[in-house]
C-alpha cells in the first residue's frame, strides 16, 4: 500500500479478538438497554397503580364526607323549615283574629 510522498502506509494486525469482544459488547448494550426500559415501564406502571390508588381513595372519601356533610345539612333545613312553617301558622292564625274580632259574648236582658 502506498500512501503519500511514496511512503508505504503502516498495516495494523487485525484483532481477532476484535469481532468476539464487539458482539460481548454489543448483547452487553442490548441487555443494559432492556433492563432500562423494562424499569422505565415498571416505575410507570408504578406511578399510575399509585396515582390511581389515591385517586379512587380521594373519590370514596369525597363521597363519603359530602354524603355526610349533605345528611347534617338536609337535617337542620328540614329542622329550619318545619320552625318557619309553625311560625307562619302562628302569624296566620294572629292575622286572622285581628282581621275578624270574635264578637264580644252579649249579656242577656234581664
Amino acid at each position: 500500500m502506498v500512501g503519500s510522498n511514496g511512503r508505504k502506509g503502516k498495516i495494523t494486525p487485525v484483532d481477532e479478538d476484535y469481532m468476539r469482544r464487539q458482539a460481548e459488547l454489543h448483547a452487553t448494550m442490548t441487555e443494559d438497554r432492556q433492563v432500562r426500559a423494562y424499569l422505565r415501564r415498571e416505575r410507570s406502571s408504578a406511578y399510575w397503580f399509585a396515582a390511581t390508588k389515591w385517586g379512587i381513595l380521594g373519590l370514596v372519601a369525597g363521597i363519603i364526607f359530602g354524603g355526610v356533610g349533605m345528611y347534617y345539612a338536609s337535617m337542620s333545613t328540614i329542622d329550619m323549615a318545619q320552625d318557619a312553617i309553625s311560625k307562619g301558622e302562628m302569624i296566620a292564625n294572629f292575622r286572622r283574629e285581628q282581621a275578624q274580632p270574635t264578637p264580644s259574648p252579649t249579656q242577656p236582658t234581664p
